[in-house]
């Protein structure tokens, strides 16, 4: 949200090239890759807990992609390297992988995704944290728990779906 700019995509001009080769040797590590996230969770988890985190001026465009408000952020086709702002994990592997590996973390902790997703429909922790999405104390809405979960095995169904066809967007429509 402060809109400074230090880690690029490879090959963009920077006034930091040598932090740049240094992310570039991280990223080649398998420890650093398991530890490493993203800048949405950076922007809205560490505000709650370092306090004293408020955007600077001009930082808005930065804040549209990061909060998906920018064509090609969230949105399919994404745009390469989310518009310049963060490089794309291209140490991931191909698309396909990247798809078949999020279908088993999905997998392997379904139940865990499905209580989490769920908060959104729940109610407000206390104490209260300024990131909706990251409050640790906010409390799961039960009911919705079998909805998102079916929700969740379409989404694990369409990752996978290579020839479009599992009718995963029929599947949806009657959930």
């Amino acid at each position: 949200f402060k809109g400074f700019q230090i880690r690029l995509a490879p090959g963009e001009k920077t006034d930091f090239p040598a932090v740049n080769r240094w992310f570039d040797a991280m990223e080649t590590l398998d420890s650093y890759q398991l530890t490493k996230s993203d800048y949405y969770t950076h922007c809205w988890d560490l505000p709650p807990q370092l306090g004293g985190c408020v955007p600077e001026t001009g930082s808005k465009p930065f804040q549209n992609a990061i909060n998906g408000k920018e064509p090609g952020s969230w949105h399919l086709p994404l745009t390469p390297n989310n518009g310049g702002l963060e490089p794309d994990w291209t140490w991931a592997g191909d698309e396909g992988a990247a798809k078949r590996e999020a279908v088993e973390r999905i997998s392997a902790n379904s139940e865990a995704i499905v209580a989490f997703a769920s908060r959104g429909a729940g109610s407000t922790g206390f104490p209260r944290y300024g990131a909706l999405l990251a409050d640790p104390n906010a409390v799961s809405n039960e009911s919705i728990q079998p909805f998102v979960d079916a929700s969740l095995k379409i989404v694990a169904l369409k990752l996978l779906d290579t020839d479009n066809k599992s009718n995963c967007d029929e599947a949806m429509k009657d959930l």
